[in-house]
């Protein structure tokens, strides 16, 4: 049997955002395993783009309204339980670690190639 789509609106956020979150919503309902950027632009009417800057700017909205929109390697989803949040974080922390080791070559890389040349 197919689960009915939570319903979750919040106040005063824009028109596009609902439908963004409606759209997590279903997919979630219907056992997504989570919708790319491309899928949730087609959802909602926007063209898709190379970096689908429009969505990401909404789902990065959306989390800090106080949902809890999480990341995977299928696209984004809505989580099924705490530890799936729990999974999202430790991939968004191993990624700000491996961008802290490119920021710190990078300034290395500078000075070396300035230093030196």
């Amino acid at each position: 049997m197919k689960e009915e789509p939570m319903e979750y609106v919040i106040p005063d956020i824009p028109e596009l955002h609902q439908r963004v979150l409606d759209r997590l919503l279903a997919a979630s309902a219907d056992g997504s395993e989570g919708l790319t950027t491309d899928e949730l632009a087609a959802a909602v009417g926007l063209p898709p783009t190379r970096e689908n800057v429009e969505i990401r700017r909404v789902l990065r909205e959306l989390i800090e309204y106080g949902i809890p929109v999480c990341s995977g390697r299928r696209g984004f989803h809505m989580p099924s339980d705490p530890a799936d949040v729990d999974r999202t974080t430790t991939s968004l922390r191993g990624r700000i670690h491996q961008i802290e080791l490119r920021v710190l070559s990078l300034e290395r890389a500078k000075d070396q190639w300035f230093h030196n040349n």
